[in-house]
């Protein structure tokens, strides 16, 4: 289960889910999304402004133009 985001935080870093979460019970403010990201797609904040952010299955709403992330190959 995806947990709910955190008002309208996000915080944009290729291979985490950009949307911000309540911490859990114990941890004060915010935390970042523990979910895999499965998708990558333009998000545009509040102010307008658009952002290329990845996003869990529970997170990708938002997205515009959302594309699966493909799975890097193995190296060995």
């Amino acid at each position: 289960m995806t947990a709910p985001y955190h008002a309208e935080a996000f915080f944009v870093m290729p291979g985490r889910c950009f949307r911000m979460v309540s911490g859990s019970a114990g941890e004060a403010g915010p935390t970042h999304c523990p979910d895999t990201p499965g998708w990558r797609g333009r998000f545009q904040a509040r102010d307008g402004r658009w952002y290329t952010v990845d996003a869990c299955d529970g997170h990708s709403g938002p997205l515009h133009d959302p594309r699966p992330i493909q799975p890097h190959p193995d190296p060995g």
